[in-house]
């Protein structure tokens, strides 16, 4: 832990979450994709003191995870690399919470394309009419 007058600037939320991407999910890996805690959607909470200790919320895949002791160990070591990080904390929810609509958009269709071996058709939000009024039979 820093001690003494601060010299150097509180990192900011974006900087502790680029480093936090660089942890690496094991469940990712497993999958054949290995994906950094926010593109995996674990993070939940950033939270920085003025003093630069950084308290991070994580969310478990599942409640059954057994990787506790790597993210806490591997959170606290990419962070304390951070230029103005003091101290780090790094807590989790019940491993209920988590989905995968939590990922960033583009990781969750690489992680299903990988699951099952070939790209999977992107849903729409809307539902486009699949024939044009030209083909359909009932005219």
């Amino acid at each position: 832990m820093i001690t003494g007058p601060r010299a150097v600037a509180t990192p900011s939320n974006e900087r502790i979450r680029e480093a936090l991407d660089t942890v690496v999910d094991p469940c990712s890996c497993a999958a054949g994709r290995g994906m950094g805690l926010v593109q995996m959607g674990l993070v939940d909470q950033v939270v920085i003191a003025d003093s630069g200790d950084v308290r991070i919320a994580i969310s478990l895949t599942s409640p059954a995870c057994m990787r506790v002791g790597y993210f806490v160990d591997e959170i606290q070591r990419i962070l304390q690399g951070v230029e103005g990080v003091a101290d780090v904390e790094v807590v989790f929810d019940d491993g209920l919470s988590w989905s995968p609509d939590a990922m960033a958009t583009q990781f969750d269709h690489v992680l299903a394309a990988t699951r099952y071996g070939f790209p999977l058709p992107r849903p729409s939000r809307t539902r486009p009419s699949t024939l044009d009024d030209e083909s359909r039979v009932d005219k």
